[in-house]
């Protein structure tokens, strides 16, 4: 059976649709996930920058600076 008779016939066990990861080229879709991860992570921390940056194992600055490279105002989340 070829690879791609083998990935269209995978079953639903996987944490992404194919439809979703037909969608976009890895690395957007790494900037997608990432995106969303950290907005989801800023509001279970309501807001805690620093309580955010402990969690991911970076200082608060690095956070400041994946914040700019991922286009989100932390200001904004609120």
């Amino acid at each position: 059976m070829s690879r791609r008779a083998l990935l269209e016939k995978s079953d639903s066990r996987g944490r992404f649709s194919s439809a979703v990861l037909r969608s976009a080229p890895l690395d957007e879709l790494l900037l997608d996930l990432e995106t969303e991860y950290l907005i989801q992570l800023h509001a279970d921390r309501q807001g805690n920058l620093e309580s955010m940056a402990r969690q991911l194992g970076i200082t608060v600055r690095a956070l400041y600076d994946r914040f700019k490279r991922l286009g989100i105002r932390p200001q904004e989340l609120r």
